[in-house]
């Protein structure tokens, strides 16, 4: 099942690394001048960076034909991989060639920009990363009340004024700028990605949906379910298992753009459900959120339901979720009534097991079995609850810690890799 996208991933990877920037070294390798040949592979290294920048900046404009193919979570961690890598590239550029006038101010300039957006964002836009480095993460909840989602939205933004300055530090140089070919490549590809972020600007206003909060309940602790009433029209663009961005844009500090998992089916019910974990401050400012305020809610994005609609008919379907992962797995499973489906649902010994009129709606089908505890479930319960062959499909929602325990017992067990789907919730 995660064979074709791990190609996928993987030939994005390769344009992006390599297939991109080799116009513009060919033509650069074969323009320059004598004189320079020996800062050839200085100069390169600033192509590939300047190359990987641009296409940092594309994928920030969420391209939906890249999102189906490998998910929003994994272009955002090449993304985020990404513009890590072109830093460093732009370190060794900026010490091994030295450049005067306008073109050393505009470089260092943005040198010193892109270094402290590569800071700001492995600790507040990698979710990859602060999940895994714990010193990371206690970096990030303290500075948290400082840095909110909407001050990252507009820092995010500063990518674009540090990679202009790159283009003014680029033509700045003599015997590069009088590369006819290269810099026709050079400006191609800078108008491309500029103008592909200006459409975008310009786009995204119209590829939101407004809609009105019908209802807020408070489900358990920090957790809350948000209503929202859509049109059937718009509800259709929302398929069980996705998750979608939505902002208030007449609540102050909820202007910005947040993603939440979908809990219903929005085809049937023709409105959408979110179940939301009061974690950061844009989660917790939905408490002061009320019935009937304007909401602006995206399409839906997410892997989930493509890979459920593509599978075969008749392969089963277990779906383990723990904690909120449930939300989007619940969704999945109201919108194949025809699917068989295992689910199993845990939550941590202090919690309390949720959604369980959800859970009583969907046990009404013959073919969908449920089984829910506080802890994990034991290799014995595995081997009594899950159907471990090869004509059956895992996916898995909740915590990394989690999944990965799952994910190491299901091998254990026989489950082929490819059989086990997860989508990351973290950015």
């Amino acid at each position: 099942m995660t064979k074709k996208f791990q190609m996928y991933k993987n030939m994005i990877w390769a344009v992006i690394l390599f297939t991109l920037p080799l116009p513009l070294i060919a033509t650069v390798t074969n323009g320059i001048s004598p004189l320079y040949q020996g800062m050839l592979l200085y100069i390169d290294l600033g192509i590939y960076a300047y190359v990987w920048m641009l296409a940092v900046i594309f994928l920030s404009t969420r391209p939906k034909w890249i999102e189906r193919t490998i998910g929003l979570p994994d272009m955002y961690l090449i993304h985020g991989l990404t513009a890590t890598m072109a830093l460093v590239l732009l370190d060794l550029h900026s010490t091994l060639l030295h450049s005067d006038g306008i073109a050393k101010l505009a470089g260092k300039v943005s040198f010193l920009m892109f270094n402290g957006l590569v800071a700001y964002a492995l600790i507040f836009l990698a979710g990859w990363l602060t999940s895994r480095v714990p010193f990371l993460k206690w970096i990030k909840k303290r500075l948290a009340p400082i840095f909110t989602h909407e001050v990252t939205i507009w820092i995010h933004r500063i990518l674009i004024i540090a990679t202009a300055l790159i283009f003014v530090h680029v033509i700045a140089i003599d015997y590069i700028s009088s590369i006819s070919n290269f810099m026709f490549l050079f400006i191609l590809y800078t108008i491309i990605a500029f103008a592909g972020y200006a459409w975008y600007l310009i786009e995204k206003n119209a590829n939101w949906r407004l809609g009105t909060v019908a209802q807020v309940d408070k489900i358990d602790g920090n957790i809350v379910a948000l209503d929202i009433a859509l049109s059937r029209e718009n509800a259709k663009q929302i398929a069980g298992g996705d998750f979608v961005f939505i902002s208030f844009p007449e609540h102050e500090g909820l202007g910005a753009p947040h993603p939440f998992s979908i809990l219903n089916h929005p085809h049937a019910a023709g409105h959408i459900v979110l179940g939301i974990d009061g974690v950061g401050d844009f989660t917790q400012g939905l408490n002061t959120v009320e019935a009937g305020e304007k909401v602006r809610v995206s399409v839906g994005y997410g892997l989930l339901n493509k890979l459920v609609k593509e599978s075969e008919p008749d392969r089963q379907l277990v779906l383990i979720g723990g904690g909120i992962g449930i939300v989007p797995l619940l969704s999945l499973a109201e919108a194949y009534p025809s699917k068989p489906i295992t689910m199993l649902y845990t939550v941590k010994q202090d919690k309390e097991l949720l959604y369980q009129e959800n859970f009583q709606d969907l046990m009404h089908r013959p073919n969908f079995r449920l089984y829910q505890q506080k802890s994990r479930f034991s290799d014995d319960q595995l081997d009594d609850y899950l159907p471990l062959d090869d004509q059956t499909d895992y996916i898995l929602a909740g915590p990394m810690p989690m999944i990965k325990t799952y994910q190491k017992r299901l091998k254990a067990a026989g489950v082929a890799n490819e059989s086990v789907f997860y989508e990351r919730f973290e950015w």
